[in-house]
């Protein structure tokens, strides 16, 4: 689904207005999704975030069918319901998967059942989409070079952005080590939900200005320069929280330096994908983009909780991010091409 709405907009990326639009959403609804959501949970309950939530998606879903128009007049093709189901059922089944796996136990019937699933049914997405007049994503682009690095990219970028953004509110709100009573887990800030996400907030912010220097360094440098800064800074982010996260004022600082990256490498993404797919494939080549950052933020968030559960700490675990980061950036750096 997610193609089909960048693919509308293709025309607003051409005239260089699609991307600052793009990221101008995901900045306003960062921003308020960390206050309204630790104020919803610290002073009402966490159960008001999903119906909130809920209401959003069904306004959303009729602005859409009131103010969007069908199809652009003599737009050819047809829409691949199909193949839509078919990913829909697979990518729902993995992320389940992936999710439920540290809770009852990777080899479980039920996680197995799930993965298995998920493999099934992508790879029957893949012959419906070989045989459908109008495929929902064009098989033979997910050979492509630069696609493929793009798509790597993301991946590595979801995965460090969802480690570092499940764990610095988890370590801000655990209880510091005067007011726990014992210690052997690790030490935290005593902080609430809503002061968690305050420790996010100003690297929250800084994600928008740092993306307006995207464009410029990608004239100056090529294209896939800003993906491997991003991804460089969100690896240098990383390993600064490693090793200098025992004050508030530490992890605000070490984040800031996260958000500049990401905000580097949020604005780079979608330019690569446009620049390397047909203009009849860019909606569903960035559909594919964004599926891979979500799926690197879902194995990214389960990993970094296991390891912090399994006893590696949040040094280990912020290690973990940096790694992801920093094989995403050599990948782009030594694999995609030059312009």
């Amino acid at each position: 689904m997610g193609g089909w709405v960048v693919g509308a907009g293709r025309e607003s990326v051409r005239r260089g207005l699609g991307v600052p639009l793009r990221l101008g959403r995901r900045w306003v609804q960062g921003v308020g999704n960390l206050l309204l959501g630790g104020v919803l949970v610290d002073y009402a309950s966490w159960r008001w975030i999903f119906v909130l939530g809920s209401l959003l998606v069904v306004a959303a879903g009729v602005l859409t069918w009131v103010f969007v128009p069908p199809d652009r007049p003599g737009a050819p093709g047809r829409s691949d319901l199909a193949g839509a189901l078919v990913l829909t059922v697979g990518l729902v089944a993995l992320l389940l998967g992936i999710t439920e796996g540290p809770a009852r136990g990777w080899s479980s019937a039920g996680v197995l059942g799930l993965f298995g699933l998920a493999v099934a049914a992508l790879l029957g997405f893949v012959a419906v989409e070989r045989r459908a007049a109008d495929p929902l994503i064009d098989m033979g682009l997910l050979g492509s070079r630069p696609l493929l690095v793009a798509h790597l990219g993301a991946l590595a970028l979801g995965g460090n952005q969802f480690i570092c953004y499940v764990l610095v509110p988890r370590l801000a709100e655990l209880p510091r080590a005067t007011d726990s009573g014992f210690e052997p887990g690790p030490a935290g800030f005593g902080l609430s939900v809503t002061g968690a996400a305050l420790v996010l907030l100003p690297g929250t912010l800084l994600t928008l200005p740092a993306s307006w220097l995207a464009a410029p360094l990608e004239r100056r440098l090529g294209t896939r320069t800003p993906l491997v800064a991003g991804l460089g800074l969100a690896a240098g982010g990383g390993a600064l929280l490693a090793v200098w996260h025992g004050e508030i004022a530490q992890v605000v600082l070490c984040y800031l330096v996260c958000s500049v990256g990401y905000g580097f490498a949020m604005a780079a993404l979608p330019r690569l994908v446009n620049q390397a797919s047909p203009v009849e494939h860019s909606g569903s080549a960035n559909g594919v983009n964004t599926v891979a950052r979500v799926l690197g933020g879902a194995l990214g968030s389960q990993l970094g909780a296991a390891v912090v559960a399994g006893g590696g700490g949040f040094g280990a675990t912020f290690w973990l991010a940096a790694v992801v980061a920093a094989v995403g950036g050599g990948l782009a750096l030594f694999v995609g091409p030059a312009r």
